[in-house]
Protein backbone atom coordinates (compact mmCIF):
# COMPACT_ATOMS: atom_id res chain seq x y z
CA UNK A 1 0.00 0.00 0.00
CA UNK A 2 1.11 3.57 -0.64
CA UNK A 3 1.47 5.98 2.26
CA UNK A 4 -0.10 9.36 1.91
CA UNK A 5 2.54 11.93 2.77
CA UNK A 6 2.62 13.17 6.36
CA UNK A 7 -0.36 15.35 7.04
CA UNK A 8 -2.45 14.41 4.03
CA UNK A 9 -4.71 12.00 5.84
CA UNK A 10 -3.56 12.31 9.38
CA UNK A 11 -6.11 14.78 10.65
CA UNK A 12 -9.17 15.07 8.50
CA UNK A 13 -12.19 17.25 9.00
CA UNK A 14 -15.59 15.97 8.07
CA UNK A 15 -17.77 18.78 6.78
CA UNK A 16 -21.57 18.88 6.63
CA UNK A 17 -24.60 19.36 8.83
CA UNK A 18 -24.29 22.04 11.48
CA UNK A 19 -25.92 19.91 14.18
CA UNK A 20 -23.52 17.36 15.66
CA UNK A 21 -24.68 13.83 16.49
CA UNK A 22 -25.13 13.10 20.17
CA UNK A 23 -21.76 11.99 21.55
CA UNK A 24 -18.92 10.53 19.53
CA UNK A 25 -19.64 8.45 16.45
CA UNK A 26 -17.54 5.34 15.75
CA UNK A 27 -16.75 4.71 12.09
CA UNK A 28 -15.09 1.72 10.40
CA UNK A 29 -12.93 2.64 7.40
CA UNK A 30 -12.57 -0.11 4.77
CA UNK A 31 -10.64 1.83 2.11
CA UNK A 32 -8.69 5.08 1.69
CA UNK A 33 -8.31 6.84 -1.65
CA UNK A 34 -7.55 10.20 -3.27
CA UNK A 35 -9.11 11.11 -6.62
CA UNK A 36 -8.09 14.73 -7.22
CA UNK A 37 -4.69 15.76 -5.88
CA UNK A 38 -1.30 17.31 -6.58
CA UNK A 39 2.16 17.00 -5.01
CA UNK A 40 2.90 20.09 -2.93
CA UNK A 41 5.88 21.47 -1.04
CA UNK A 42 5.11 22.94 2.41
CA UNK A 43 7.33 25.33 4.32
CA UNK A 44 7.10 27.67 7.32
CA UNK A 45 4.59 27.81 10.11
CA UNK A 46 4.55 24.73 12.36
CA UNK A 47 7.31 23.18 10.21
CA UNK A 48 9.80 25.84 11.31
CA UNK A 49 12.85 25.72 9.06
CA UNK A 50 11.88 22.31 7.70
CA UNK A 51 10.31 21.39 4.36
CA UNK A 52 7.57 18.83 3.81
CA UNK A 53 6.96 17.16 0.46
CA UNK A 54 3.22 16.56 0.67
CA UNK A 55 2.20 14.13 -2.04
CA UNK A 56 -1.46 13.21 -2.63
CA UNK A 57 -2.60 16.65 -1.41
CA UNK A 58 -6.34 16.93 -1.96
CA UNK A 59 -9.71 15.68 -0.76
CA UNK A 60 -9.48 12.22 0.80
CA UNK A 61 -12.12 9.61 -0.01
CA UNK A 62 -13.00 7.17 2.77
CA UNK A 63 -15.15 4.09 2.21
CA UNK A 64 -16.78 3.62 5.60
CA UNK A 65 -19.55 1.97 7.55
CA UNK A 66 -21.53 5.21 7.09
CA UNK A 67 -20.96 5.53 3.34
CA UNK A 68 -18.39 7.21 1.10
CA UNK A 69 -17.03 10.27 2.95
CA UNK A 70 -15.04 13.15 1.47
CA UNK A 71 -12.68 14.54 4.12
CA UNK A 72 -9.71 16.93 4.42
CA UNK A 73 -6.45 16.48 6.27
CA UNK A 74 -5.81 18.60 9.37
CA UNK A 75 -2.64 16.79 10.47
CA UNK A 76 0.93 17.34 9.26
CA UNK A 77 2.59 14.85 11.57
CA UNK A 78 1.07 11.41 10.92
CA UNK A 79 0.54 9.13 7.92
CA UNK A 80 -2.30 7.08 6.56
CA UNK A 81 -2.09 4.50 3.77
CA UNK A 82 -3.96 4.32 0.49
CA UNK A 83 -6.18 1.26 0.57
CA UNK A 84 -5.78 0.94 4.33
CA UNK A 85 -8.36 -0.19 6.87
CA UNK A 86 -8.86 1.77 10.09
CA UNK A 87 -11.29 2.71 12.82
CA UNK A 88 -12.17 6.29 13.68
CA UNK A 89 -14.12 8.42 16.13
CA UNK A 90 -15.64 11.86 15.64
CA UNK A 91 -15.17 14.73 18.08
CA UNK A 92 -15.47 18.52 18.19
CA UNK A 93 -12.66 20.22 16.27
CA UNK A 94 -10.78 22.42 18.75
CA UNK A 95 -7.01 21.85 18.33
CA UNK A 96 -4.48 21.20 15.62
CA UNK A 97 -2.29 18.11 15.79
CA UNK A 98 1.05 19.65 16.71
CA UNK A 99 3.06 18.27 19.64
CA UNK A 100 1.70 19.42 21.99
CA UNK A 101 -1.59 20.31 20.22
CA UNK A 102 -2.30 24.02 19.91
CA UNK A 103 -5.80 25.34 20.54
CA UNK A 104 -7.53 26.77 17.49
CA UNK A 105 -9.36 30.07 17.69
CA UNK A 106 -13.03 30.32 16.79
CA UNK A 107 -11.99 32.24 13.68
CA UNK A 108 -9.59 29.48 12.58
CA UNK A 109 -12.27 26.81 13.05
CA UNK A 110 -14.77 28.90 11.09
CA UNK A 111 -12.28 29.45 8.27
CA UNK A 112 -11.40 25.76 8.02
CA UNK A 113 -15.06 24.74 8.02
CA UNK A 114 -15.78 27.23 5.24
CA UNK A 115 -12.78 26.14 3.15
CA UNK A 116 -13.81 22.47 3.47
CA UNK A 117 -17.37 23.35 2.44
CA UNK A 118 -16.00 25.25 -0.57
CA UNK A 119 -14.07 22.15 -1.63
CA UNK A 120 -17.04 19.86 -1.11
CA UNK A 121 -19.32 22.18 -3.09
CA UNK A 122 -17.16 21.97 -6.22
CA UNK A 123 -16.11 18.31 -5.92
CA UNK A 124 -19.51 16.89 -4.89
CA UNK A 125 -20.85 16.60 -8.48
CA UNK A 126 -17.82 14.55 -9.56
CA UNK A 127 -18.36 11.55 -7.26
CA UNK A 128 -20.86 10.29 -4.74
CA UNK A 129 -20.45 11.51 -1.16
CA UNK A 130 -22.75 10.81 1.76
CA UNK A 131 -24.26 14.23 2.49
CA UNK A 132 -27.84 14.79 3.62
CA UNK A 133 -30.18 16.85 1.39
CA UNK A 134 -29.98 19.98 3.56
CA UNK A 135 -26.18 19.95 3.43
CA UNK A 136 -26.18 19.46 -0.34
CA UNK A 137 -28.62 22.35 -0.66
CA UNK A 138 -26.34 24.55 1.44
CA UNK A 139 -23.33 23.63 -0.73
CA UNK A 140 -25.26 24.44 -3.92
CA UNK A 141 -26.63 27.71 -2.54
CA UNK A 142 -23.23 28.95 -1.38
CA UNK A 143 -21.58 28.00 -4.66
CA UNK A 144 -24.27 29.79 -6.68
CA UNK A 145 -23.89 32.89 -4.51
CA UNK A 146 -20.12 32.84 -5.02
CA UNK A 147 -20.57 32.50 -8.79
CA UNK A 148 -23.00 35.45 -8.89
CA UNK A 149 -21.17 37.74 -6.47
CA UNK A 150 -17.57 37.06 -7.52
CA UNK A 151 -17.80 35.97 -11.18
CA UNK A 152 -14.16 36.70 -12.01
CA UNK A 153 -12.86 34.58 -9.14
CA UNK A 154 -15.36 31.83 -9.93
CA UNK A 155 -14.23 31.82 -13.57
CA UNK A 156 -10.58 31.66 -12.49
CA UNK A 157 -11.29 28.66 -10.26
CA UNK A 158 -13.12 26.92 -13.12
CA UNK A 159 -10.46 27.63 -15.78
CA UNK A 160 -10.59 25.42 -18.86
CA UNK A 161 -7.91 22.87 -18.04
CA UNK A 162 -8.07 19.08 -17.79
CA UNK A 163 -6.40 19.35 -14.39
CA UNK A 164 -8.64 22.02 -12.85
CA UNK A 165 -10.17 19.66 -10.26
CA UNK A 166 -6.73 18.41 -9.25
CA UNK A 167 -5.55 22.00 -8.81
CA UNK A 168 -8.65 23.07 -6.92
CA UNK A 169 -8.64 20.06 -4.61
CA UNK A 170 -4.95 20.56 -3.76
CA UNK A 171 -5.48 24.29 -3.19
CA UNK A 172 -8.36 23.63 -0.77
CA UNK A 173 -6.15 21.25 1.20
CA UNK A 174 -3.28 23.75 1.20
CA UNK A 175 -5.60 26.51 2.43
CA UNK A 176 -6.71 24.35 5.37
CA UNK A 177 -3.08 23.67 6.35
CA UNK A 178 -2.33 27.38 6.04
CA UNK A 179 -5.07 28.31 8.52
CA UNK A 180 -4.32 25.46 10.97
CA UNK A 181 -0.51 25.49 10.85
CA UNK A 182 0.60 28.65 9.06
CA UNK A 183 2.34 26.69 6.30
CA UNK A 184 2.99 28.00 2.79
CA UNK A 185 2.29 25.60 -0.10
CA UNK A 186 3.88 25.76 -3.55
CA UNK A 187 3.67 23.65 -6.68
CA UNK A 188 6.24 24.46 -9.35
CA UNK A 189 4.55 22.07 -11.79
CA UNK A 190 1.19 23.88 -11.83
CA UNK A 191 1.04 27.57 -12.70
CA UNK A 192 -2.64 27.81 -11.69
CA UNK A 193 -2.18 26.46 -8.16
CA UNK A 194 -1.16 29.74 -6.52
CA UNK A 195 -4.12 31.52 -8.14
CA UNK A 196 -6.62 28.97 -6.83
CA UNK A 197 -5.08 29.04 -3.35
CA UNK A 198 -5.31 32.83 -3.19
CA UNK A 199 -8.94 32.86 -4.34
CA UNK A 200 -9.93 30.21 -1.79
CA UNK A 201 -8.27 32.01 1.12
CA UNK A 202 -9.86 35.31 0.07
CA UNK A 203 -13.40 34.05 -0.56
CA UNK A 204 -14.19 30.90 1.39
CA UNK A 205 -15.21 32.47 4.70
CA UNK A 206 -17.38 35.10 3.03
CA UNK A 207 -19.37 32.69 0.90
CA UNK A 208 -19.16 29.34 2.73
CA UNK A 209 -19.51 30.15 6.41
CA UNK A 210 -22.74 28.34 7.23
CA UNK A 211 -21.54 24.72 7.41
CA UNK A 212 -19.83 23.26 10.46
CA UNK A 213 -17.64 20.22 10.85
CA UNK A 214 -15.93 17.70 13.12
CA UNK A 215 -12.56 16.11 13.49
CA UNK A 216 -12.17 12.45 12.59
CA UNK A 217 -9.52 10.78 14.74
CA UNK A 218 -8.24 7.70 12.90
CA UNK A 219 -6.35 4.80 14.50
CA UNK A 220 -4.79 1.65 13.09
CA UNK A 221 -5.45 -1.95 14.14
CA UNK A 222 -3.12 -1.55 17.14
CA UNK A 223 -4.86 1.57 18.36
CA UNK A 224 -2.04 3.89 17.27
CA UNK A 225 -3.02 7.27 15.88
CA UNK A 226 -2.91 7.33 12.10
CA UNK A 227 -4.31 10.73 11.21
CA UNK A 228 -6.87 13.38 12.01
CA UNK A 229 -9.15 14.64 9.28
CA UNK A 230 -11.96 17.19 8.94
CA UNK A 231 -15.47 15.98 8.15
CA UNK A 232 -18.22 18.45 7.24
CA UNK A 233 -21.03 16.08 8.09
CA UNK A 234 -21.34 12.93 10.19
CA UNK A 235 -24.07 10.83 8.53
CA UNK A 236 -26.54 9.33 10.96
CA UNK A 237 -26.66 5.51 10.73
CA UNK A 238 -30.46 5.55 11.06
CA UNK A 239 -30.79 7.95 8.11
CA UNK A 240 -28.42 5.86 6.02
CA UNK A 241 -30.48 2.78 6.84
CA UNK A 242 -33.66 4.45 5.63
CA UNK A 243 -31.96 5.26 2.32
CA UNK A 244 -30.86 1.64 1.92
CA UNK A 245 -34.35 0.38 2.76
CA UNK A 246 -35.87 2.80 0.28
CA UNK A 247 -33.57 1.59 -2.50
CA UNK A 248 -34.32 -2.04 -1.59
CA UNK A 249 -38.04 -1.32 -1.80
CA UNK A 250 -37.64 0.35 -5.18
CA UNK A 251 -35.65 -2.63 -6.48
CA UNK A 252 -38.32 -5.06 -5.23
CA UNK A 253 -41.04 -3.02 -6.91
CA UNK A 254 -39.18 -3.04 -10.23
CA UNK A 255 -38.80 -6.83 -9.98
CA UNK A 256 -42.55 -7.23 -9.38
CA UNK A 257 -43.39 -4.98 -12.31
CA UNK A 258 -40.95 -6.87 -14.51
CA UNK A 259 -42.47 -10.24 -13.60
CA UNK A 260 -45.95 -9.00 -14.54
CA UNK A 261 -44.87 -7.66 -17.92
Amino acid sequence: MNALKVGILSFCLVSGAAVAPAGATSITISDVGVTYYENLTLTGGALGSGTLNAGYSGQINLSTSLGNLGVWCVDLFHEIFLGGQYSATTAPYTTNNSTPPASLTADQISQISAIAAFGNALLQPTAHRTFDPSTLAAFASDLANFQTTAPADYAAIMYASPNNLNTFSAAVQAAIWNVAYGTIATNAADAHFATDLGIILANATEFFGNIGGYQLDIVDARGNQAQRQFLSQVPEPATLGLVVLGLAGLFAMRRRVGSQA
